[in-house]
């Protein structure tokens, strides 16, 4: 989940008061003198009004953070206890670097393995974090026609999958759906065909199938 930028936010406003939220109140006014105000000056701008930034994160819930908290310290979600993503300047490109070392005795075939590790990891950062934005275990949107997603899975022979849920367990993405016939069927991502979990994040993260 990314955190507002300064330019983009949704603020409300909340007044504290100490007959109608006496603990936030006290608490606020507790802070203020920590700071080294007075009793009463802490007291007079507890009664300010407090802005906040408003929060929704998809399958969980509605939160609030203090605005001058945001560019102050580290916003974690209160539901899963994940950092939110800073905003970066907003491009139709993504930039994606690695470096692969080779010498001279460096096989093509141990840099393929290389390449294709490092962009697996990738792929399974970005389905991690579309699953902490969408629930523990997760439904699969539909396609723009209509249809589930689906890929062809070798079993005893090939056959149609098509995509329910997905969920994260020991590290390895487990995934519902029916085949071909509809028959409830699971599998994980060590059944995927080649490719498999990088067909999936371009369908769950940019829509393509």
């Amino acid at each position: 989940m990314k955190q507002n930028s300064a330019e983009n936010y949704e603020p409300v406003n909340v007044f504290l008061t100490p007959d109608k939220t006496p603990i936030a109140y006290q608490n606020k006014v507790q802070c203020l003198m920590s700071s080294g105000m007075t009793e009463a000056e802490a007291r007079k701008l507890a009664l300010e009004p407090i802005e906040l930034e408003l929060y929704y994160e998809v399958g969980r819930g509605l939160f609030a953070v203090e605005s001058e908290a945001v560019e102050s310290c580290e916003i974690r979600s209160p539901y899963s206890g994940e950092p939110l993503e800073e905003e970066t300047e907003s491009s139709d490109e993504t930039s994606i670097g690695f470096q692969i070392i080779i010498s001279e005795r460096t096989s093509f075939v141990d840099v393929a393995f290389q390449i294709n590790s490092t962009v697996i990891d990738m792929v399974k950062k970005q389905l991690l974090s579309w699953i902490h934005q969408h629930g523990d275990t997760a439904q699969f949107p539909l396609r723009s026609d209509g249809g589930n997603f689906c890929l062809s899975v070798l079993a005893e022979e090939y056959s149609d999958f098509y995509f329910q849920t997905i969920t994260l367990k020991d590290d390895i993405f487990h995934f519902t759906g029916v085949n071909e016939d509809g028959y409830e069927v699971s599998l994980d991502e060590t059944e995927l065909p080649d490719n498999g979990l990088l067909y999936i994040c371009d369908f769950l993260i940019n829509g393509y199938y």
